[in-house]
């Protein structure tokens, strides 16, 4: 019987411990990746849109955006745009100072 309870023990221990490496450990876990996810999908924006690389702001739509327009109509869209304007050197800064809030925003990840 003492036996049956060891392997019982064992089997517990081994299950938790199986657990906590598949889902991972929070606590050594980057809390900040979220966040740097998304100022680096800010500054590919940034980026893009200072560069006229209208491709790559189009990869940045929405599944259903893509839907309504393709990649061509949409660059084709944009350059006119810019080229209506003349903007051939654009610059985006910011006007306001960083704002930060302490309340909770939903997030809907696609997934690709």
């Amino acid at each position: 019987m003492k036996k049956v309870w060891m392997f019982v023990g064992i089997t517990l221990v081994a299950g938790a411990a199986g657990i906590f490496l598949i889902f991972g450990n929070g606590a050594t876990a980057d809390p900040h990746a979220e966040e740097k996810r998304a100022l680096a999908a800010f500054q590919t924006y940034i980026a893009s849109r200072e560069n006229q690389q209208f491709d790559v702001r189009y990869g940045q739509l929405s599944s259903a955006a893509q839907a309504r327009v393709t990649k061509e109509q949409f660059v084709s869209k944009y350059r006119s745009i810019f080229a209506g304007i003349e903007a051939d050197h654009v610059k985006i800064k910011p006007v306001f100072p960083p704002i930060s809030f302490k309340g909770s925003v939903a997030m809907v990840k696609e997934e690709t």
